[in-house]
């Protein structure tokens, strides 16, 4: 197959890529050619997932355009050879030449976007619409967590319960059920995490007040017919001789019927609510399996879990109308809204209206990118937008772009199979013809190699990379044959202790610096233990993973001088730490020459510093300027970055970092307007324990990513660690779809029924994607490598990702 066929303007493909073949290169390739075709950037549209992805795609399309405009003839023929153009090669020569220059001078920009923002163009055409705001603000994670949390505290407070009966007595029947008050408010705060899905099936739930009179009558006959059931089939099976003190349980006039079915439960199932081995054996004897009870008493379960179902949803929609009301007041969306609005707009309108029309005419060519990784709602908004196109024009073109063994992202709703289900569409309505990128440009041949024997489904993957590599899988078993019956924490430090002999062998012996160093873990849990070890062994580390505002110690000195400033509390101990910080410098010796238990004393200390001049200046600018500029003040006449500097460029650089992310805070936090240093530190309270992502900075250091984390990046040597643990699902929210992948429900597991055959195939499809992801992952992450592949583990049959390792 020529690529170079594919990369035609007038030409639909879908490509199917490999990790590492060169699939952002293609889409490059393919806006260049249309470009040099004439075609006007404002008619070319090109949709990434993430900000990072268009903002590099844009980048290296600008770079390539400048790099043209600064070749010599011969120099842009061979670049132009290289994106498939041969043939009235002195036209496009000059073309490209003047490529760069003519973009500019245009200034009809061309469309690279995520699907979010291509989604915000599209709701702006609905100008008349009630429904949608006129100036559309996107809630921050952080925000869309503060509102949830305000919410969850409005509707469990007791004045609300007093006011809304029905909830108070739904929550009581939750509480006694589940026996977590604390479980039932996080699974209803979780809702925010699964709003893409709600928000498809919201309208369809039923609005009635749930009625816990009701349901309890309901409960009781469930409970007589299991009691009446199991009572009969002793009887009718004469297995009185067996369960003697059950039979007669069940046959006393006693109205406790919690009693009698927990003897039922007891007698049958074991504590971890599997059917009981020695009881199987008897019944077995008499020609009867053990699951004609087990079953009845399924059976029961599953009625209370769906009463459970009912319940809880009741409360999600309180809560959920409540949390979209703080947002109608805010003029403010979730991300999920807007997907949710503009899909629920598009498909209202006929084919021939005129914002659709509108709509294609301002797109002549589409490309996709990270298709695997595509929901239900986004591909509805595309096929309408697709149609739209066909109707519009003979002319247009989709590239879409995918790579199913890459979709690792199924918590955030992404649906793998919908990218061979869009294939099919523009096969049919755009004559897309199907391509293969199948050559890796990133791996060596070692790790090529072992890729393909882990999934030999990948047979066509290959490479031409002549650099030596390899893969090495360490069994740390056999360096400690005690390993396996210690803790877990003991394993993470003796794979760390190794992690960190690997780490320094290819430095010294493989020409390797730190920063091409990349360790992948499938979750953050003892990563910190990790990253200490590392840096007892010299090693600079550096992470991206979540942490709250204030664990870092020179954010947390800053509040505690902000809250001095502001407050004035006169907490002894916040002034003790404070003082012993480095912005004043004091140590431990010099306080104790004070009475630490005087107030007055210590702030004595203040006063008495060069700083105290200073602090009598910024309180006079408390209320008259924003918290910005007066944290630009504080930071300028403190030094404060040199004041926390330390003989280690890694954490400078983190501390640099911190500094300026708090200071855009101050911006952020209420969507770019000015606050007072006042409600700055109300809102600092508010969101101190709540964790964030941040990135790690750009010097010579080795990263620990999660492999999620790490999808499209590269390093020269990757060790995956922690390959043993088994990822806990702690999940309790689980879509239920229907058989084109639209969400049909939402349901709540309490993880009390353990073991149940009945509940549990609600989950069948959810354990069988979950595996799937599974192979994803370790996929993506031995694609991350270019040379040196090295995985720690355990030959155990605890993991099936190590397992899986270990039996190649």
């Amino acid at each position: 197959m020529n690529i170079n066929n594919y990369l035609q303007t007038g030409t639909s493909v879908n490509v199917t890529a490999d990790a590492g073949t060169g699939k952002t290169w293609f889409i490059i390739s393919k806006i260049l050619r249309m470009l040099l075709d004439g075609i006007s950037p404002d008619k070319i549209t090109a949709i990434t997932f993430t900000k990072k992805a268009s903002v590099e795609m844009r980048e290296r399309l600008n770079s390539k355009m400048e790099l043209w405009a600064k070749l010599t003839d011969k120099e842009i023929k061979k670049e132009l050879n290289d994106i498939g153009i041969n043939k009235r090669i002195n036209f496009y020569t000059k073309q490209a030449k003047n490529l760069f220059i003519q973009t500019q001078i245009d200034n009809k920009e061309m469309r690279i976007a995520t699907f979010d923002a291509f989604f915000m163009d599209i709701l702006s055409q609905f100008h008349f619409d009630r429904d949608i705001l006129k100036k559309i603000e996107t809630n921050t994670n952080l925000d869309s967590k503060l509102i949830a949390k305000e919410v969850e505290e409005k509707i469990f407070s007791s004045n609300y319960l007093q006011k809304n009966i029905d909830l108070q007595n739904n929550i009581d029947f939750l509480i006694e059920e589940i026996g977590s008050y604390n479980s039932i408010k996080e699974s209803i705060n979780g809702i925010i995490d699964k709003k893409s899905y709600y928000l498809e099936i919201y309208e369809n739930i039923c609005s009635k007040e749930n009625s816990t009179n009701q349901k309890y009558t309901r409960i009781k006959d469930y409970k007589k017919t299991l009691i009446k059931n199991v009572k009969r089939k002793i009887i009718e099976k004469k297995l009185e001789d067996l369960f003697p003190e059950l039979q007669l349980n069940l046959i006393s006039n006693s109205d406790n019927y919690d009693d009698k079915i927990n003897l039922i439960k007891d007698n049958f199932l074991t504590k971890s609510r599997t059917p009981r081995k020695n009881i199987k054996k008897k019944l077995v004897k008499r020609k009867l399996k053990i699951e004609f009870i087990t079953d009845e008493i399924y059976k029961y379960e599953e009625k209370i879990f769906y009463e459970i179902q009912d319940s809880w949803k009741f409360l999600v929609k309180k809560f959920f109308e409540e949390y979209q009301d703080i947002l109608s007041k805010q003029n403010t969306y979730d991300f999920s809204d807007k997907t949710w609005l503009c899909y629920k707009k598009l498909s209202e309108l006929s084919e021939d209206d005129w914002i659709l029309y509108k709509i294609s005419n301002s797109i002549n060519h589409i490309l996709i990118d990270e298709f695997q990784d595509t929901n239900f709602l986004q591909w509805q908004i595309i096929k309408i937008i697709l149609n739209a196109l066909r109707n519009n024009s003979d002319s247009s073109t989709v590239t879409i772009v995918g790579d199913p063994k890459q979709s690792i992202y199924g918590f955030r709703g992404s649906e793998p199979r919908l990218f061979e289900i869009c294939k099919n569409y523009t096969t049919l309505n755009f004559n897309a013809e199907d391509f293969f990128l199948s050559e890796s440009r990133r791996s060596s041949k070692d790790i090529v190699t072992f890729i393909n024997k882990v999934f030999p489904e990948n047979k066509s993957f290959f490479t031409k990379i002549k650099k030596n590599g390899s893969v090495i899988i360490n069994d740390l078993a056999k360096e400690n044959s005690n390993e396996l019956t210690t803790s877990i924490s003991h394993s993470i430090c003796s794979e760390s202790n190794k992690i960190s002999e690997q780490i320094h062998d290819l430095i010294e012996n493989h020409d390797i610096n730190y920063k091409d160093i990349m360790i992948l873990v499938r979750n953050k849990t003892h990563v910190k233990e990790m990253e200490k070890i590392l840096i007892n062994s010299s090693i600079p580390v550096t992470s991206n993973f979540r942490k709250s505002l204030l664990d870092d110690l020179e954010i947390s000195h800053l509040y505690l001088l902000l809250k001095y400033l502001i407050l004035d509390e006169k907490n002894i101990t916040e002034l003790y730490c404070l003082l012993t910080s480095p912005i004043f410098g004091y140590t431990i010796d010099d306080l104790d020459k004070k009475n630490v238990n005087d107030y007055y004393q210590l702030e004595n200390l203040i006063y008495t510093h060069d700083i105290g001049v200073l602090l009598k200046e910024w309180k006079k600018f408390i209320g008259l300027v924003p918290i910005h500029d007066l944290l630009s003040k504080i930071y300028k006449d403190l030094d404060i970055i040199n004041i926390y500097s330390i003989y280690n460029e890694v954490r400078n650089s983190e501390i640099n970092y911190n500094f300026l992310n708090f200071l855009n805070l101050s911006l952020r936090i209420n969507n770019g307007r000015y606050i007072t240093p006042l409600e700055f530190l109300y809102k600092i309270e508010k969101i101190k324990d709540f964790t964030e992502s941040s990135e790690p900075p750009e010097v010579n250091c080795v990263r620990i990513l999660t492999i999620h984390s790490a999808k499209g990046l590269e390093s020269e040597a990757v060790i995956l660690a922690q390959s043993y643990r088994n990822n806990s699902n702690l999940d309790k929210i689980f879509p239920i779809f229907s058989q084109d992948f639209s969400c049909k429900d939402l349901i709540y597991n309490p993880k009390i029924f353990r073991n149940n055959i009945f509940i549990d195939s609600n989950f069948k499809s959810f354990e069988i994607k979950n595996l799937s992801e599974n192979r994803n992952l370790l996929y993506v992450a031995c694609t991350r490598a270019k040379s040196i592949f090295i995985v720690n583990g355990y030959r155990t049959k605890d993991s099936w990702f190590s397992n899986f390792l270990f039996s190649q």
